[in-house]
């Protein structure tokens, strides 16, 4: 296995989430961790929710599994091999890491942080001690631990390591500190909990920038500067926002005041929450209210004191001084943190259930959506907040197209966007572009390519778009934008004006005079044109730039081929509309849908004695093969071995020639759906050849 230190900067990086599964795999499969992972006393952290009460008031973004204190642990332990791999320690002080770290919170109870205060005031002792207890097996359910460490480890030093008591020359800086392998995975998960839409933290660059590369450069302070203002994310609006407050104060409350019926006694603290739910049914019932936005009976509205964290970066000073935190506490009440939350809200409401239900049986086309989604809404959330103060945000629109236009987006993803303007100039927008961009920056990890198509700086002025349609001034970028903004354009900011230009465009396409009843041939025309356009360039740039070749290749047969075939069967649908404007309405509504998900209305709301088994087949076939597509994309070693690739050595990539295979049948599939939904007289067939 190559170790971190084997390995060049820029791979360790550019790596994501997935990258950490061969260090779990590794980790989780050593003799000694599979042995206590069996154990009593760590079995019992997978029913300890590791965001305490937090998991039963929040709407949370992760499966149960994944959410525990188990979890946590092997993830931390995951990363403490990492680490010593690339420090090259020995093995024996390499094993006592990853043990330590996956028993460092073998003490928590249930609720985690949320029942400390319970803890300690029944016992008088915190999860620190709880943890050195049950490994020195003073209480039952760690004897069975303390067995097995008394064989395989040096149980004292184990100690040392998790009290802090260890040097740096040791490992003990693992677990120490502001910038510790607890934290980066804590983080981490908090934010996959609480915040999906967000790029995922790499836990790996985190560490090696802060515990195994000690350049501490440009590149490492970013990586650092980042996990650093998401901590801050993660405690101020999260944690220390009413609804985590009232969380934690109502654990702390309950077992000040309990009137269960049952006393609280010492060994409550070393069970799971499933023995808690049924011994202390009042405390999940109350948490289960505050989610509701709800005041339980017994939470006193007393004055109570909350204590606030704040974590900057001081981009002035080096490593570890950049990196501060800043306490602060004052009194509250939950009667004045209850009006703060947002009224109970309903869910919100799907667009297209029958399409859902759908998706079940595709989870990566159903996964790339909801990404996709949660990353569109908090961009227009921010970029609402920012441009609507602009004096000129009546004459622009923020434009998303590409893989978030079409729904289909992962973590791996850029984001293709540009500047639409009407009435007003590029120089005239200077701070509204270094506003979006830093919106976009906010949320998409990876920057858009450097064609000048997309991105901060790409603006475009919409009348050359509507009045030089197929002229001699039609350049391919006009072509480009006006097609994308047309086939598959979301509106990140000017909804509104989006809307308009967009209806102006179908208009100039749907000509006056355009005969009732007929295939729009204009519009059809350009799409045509533009399918090939990029058809072609994608072999200019095997020939001038072979940069990503393998990715824009294989994107080509699929994603731009979908696109091209979901536009010529919205023009195929409104061939029989009595009159130009309803067709204008109904190829306006046609590609409000993305791609895939019109392809399945248009299916489904063909006539019931139309409907055929064979179009359902096809229609379902088409989905499982891009539901491959899909998957091999969003794996980043995927990904990055079809960007790496170069035209000519294609036949040596496995994953390349199979995709070109696939997607052969994907055409074919394409082809045959045409058919079979549209009888041999229609007349897109011939207006597809002549």
């Amino acid at each position: 296995m190559n170790t971190p230190a084997s390995l060049p900067w820029s791979d360790s990086a550019t790596a994501r989430e997935t990258d950490l599964g061969a260090w779990l795999e590794e980790t989780a499969s050593d003799p000694v961790v599979v042995a206590i992972m069996h154990t009593e006393a760590f079995r019992r952290l997978h029913d300890v929710a590791f965001l305490g009460a937090l998991d039963y008031t929040h709407r949370l973004f992760l499966p149960r599994a994944q959410r525990s204190r188990a979890a946590h642990s092997l993830h931390v332990a995951a990363l403490a091999n990492y680490v010593a791999c690339g420090r090259d320690y020995p093995p024996a002080l390499r094993q006592h890491l990853v043990i330590a770290a996956l028993l460092h919170d073998i003490g928590h109870p249930p609720l985690s942080h949320s029942s400390e205060a319970a803890l300690q005031a029944c016992t008088g002792y915190g999860h620190h001690e709880a943890s050195a207890r049950i490994i020195r097996g003073e209480v039952r359910i760690g004897r069975e631990l303390n067995a097995l460490l008394q064989n395989v480890a040096d149980v004292p030093f184990l100690l040392n390591l998790l009290d802090q008591q260890i040097g740096g020359t040791t490992g003990g800086d693992l677990f120490v500190g502001r910038m510790n392998i607890d934290t980066f995975d804590g983080i981490a998960r908090s934010l996959d909990c609480l915040e999906p839409g967000l790029p995922p933290l790499c836990r790996l660059a985190t560490a090696r920038a802060a515990l195994v590369d000690t350049r501490r450069d440009a590149a490492a302070l970013a990586i650092l500067d980042e996990f650093w203002e998401r901590k801050n994310l993660v405690y101020t609006q999260f944690i220390r926002q009413p609804l985590g407050i009232l969380a934690d104060q109502a654990s702390r409350q309950f077992f000040a005041h309990t009137d269960d019926g049952q006393a609280v006694v010492e060994e409550d603290f070393y069970a799971g929450e499933t023995h808690w739910r049924h011994k202390y049914p009042g405390l999940f019932e109350g948490l289960a209210q505050l989610q509701r936005s709800q005041l339980p009976a017994w939470l006193s509205d007393e004055d109570f004191e909350v204590e606030f964290r704040g974590y900057f970066v001081d981009g002035e000073k080096s490593f570890p001084e950049r990196y501060r935190l800043i306490r602060s506490s004052q009194q509250a009440q939950a009667s004045a943190l209850l009006a703060k939350l947002e009224p109970d809200e309903e869910p919100q409401r799907e667009r297209n259930p029958a399409y859902r239900d759908f998706l079940h049986d595709y989870p990566h086309i159903a996964r790339a959506r909801r990404h996709s989604e949660a990353v569109v809404q908090r961009i227009r959330a921010d970029l609402q907040a920012l441009v609507d103060t602009s004096p000129r945000r009546d004459r622009l629109s923020v434009v998303a197209t590409g893989s978030y236009g079409r729904e289909e987006a992962c973590t791996e993803s850029d984001l293709d966007y540009f500047i639409l303007l009407d009435g007003c100039s590029a120089e005239h927008i200077r701070k509204e572009k270094t506003q979006i961009k830093r919106v976009v920056d906010r949320y998409i990890a990876r920057q858009t390519s450097d064609s000048g198509l997309f991105g901060g700086e790409a603006t475009q002025d919409f009348a050359p778009l509507v009045e030089h349609i197929g002229g001699s001034q039609d350049s391919n970028p006009s072509l480009t934008r006006r097609m994308l903004l047309l086939l598959e354009g979301r509106s990140l900011y000017g909804d509104q004006r989006f809307a308009s230009l967009r209806r102006q465009l179908m208009a100039a396409y749907i000509c006056k005079g355009s005969r009732d009843k007929s295939i729009s041939r204009f519009l059809l025309n350009d799409v045509i044109r533009y399918y090939r356009t990029i058809s072609t360039d994608v072999q200019h740039k095997a020939c001038v730039d072979q940069r990503d070749w393998g990715l824009r290749s294989i994107k080509l047969k699929f994603s731009r081929k979908l696109l091209y075939f979901a536009a010529i069967i919205a023009i195929a649908e409104t061939a029989s509309e009595p009159a130009r404007d309803a067709r204008i309405e109904r190829m306006l509504t046609l590609l409000e849908l993305p791609a895939l998900e019109r392809i399945h209305a248009i299916a489904s709301a063909t006539p019931a004695e139309q409907t055929s088994a064979a179009l359902a087949a096809k229609t379902r076939e088409i989905f499982a093969i891009y539901e491959f597509f899909l998957r091999q994309i969003s794996d980043p070693a995927k990904r990055r071995e079809l960007a790496d690739l170069r035209e000519d050595n294609r036949e040596e990539s496995e994953l390349y020639m199979e995709l070109r295979a696939c997607s052969k049948t994907f055409t074919r599939c394409l082809v045959d759906w045409l058919r079979v939904k549209y009888a041999q007289e229609h007349p897109i067939h011939n207006a597809l050849l002549f």
